[in-house]
């Protein structure tokens, strides 16, 4: 989420090196903020939008539509969500029902062990949970496993194999 970069890449306007090495193995897919969803988001969400298009301009930035992410809310909220603020997994894998005709869903998994008793990060870059008072995770991923289970997309909760 945009307030964790600006956390981890705290000199963005001096030195924006490290965020464009990070988003830059991602080619030329776009990168899609919340800046709207809430006010605490908007300002880090522009400190990465300027450093990104100053440093790498090719980088497109898009930003979720605020009266988007309103509708999402509500739209989640009517179907039994009710934490302050839907995770930006959740807002991504939401955009994704709504524009691919297949969605597969890796890394969803909101227990601390995974199917094997090993130990699991929260995320991929980092291992800081999430807010408790912002997000209901377990709930989310009853939402996730309930539109799996409809045949709305396909949630991976195995590892990862090649």
């Amino acid at each position: 989420t945009p307030p964790s970069l600006v956390l981890r890449y705290p000199d963005l306007q001096r030195n924006p090196g490290p965020l464009v090495e990070r988003v830059s193995v991602y080619g030329h897919a776009h990168l899609l903020l919340h800046a709207f969803s809430f006010g605490f988001g908007t300002t880090s969400c522009f400190k990465v939008y300027h450093a990104l298009r100053k440093a790498r301009p090719q980088q497109e930035v898009e930003f979720f539509h605020p009266v988007y992410l309103l509708e999402l809310d509500r739209f989640w909220r009517r179907r039994g969500q009710r934490a302050p603020r839907l995770s930006s997994g959740m807002m991504l894998a939401s955009t994704a029902l709504e524009i691919c005709e297949q969605v597969h869903l890796y890394g969803f998994w909101p227990f601390r062990l995974d199917l094997s008793q090993n130990t699991l990060p929260h995320h991929y870059y980092d291992n800081v949970g999430p807010s408790h008072f912002m997000h209901t995770m377990p709930k989310e991923f009853l939402l996730l496993l309930q539109l799996h289970s409809q045949g709305a997309l396909q949630l991976h909760v195995g590892p990862c194999t090649p």
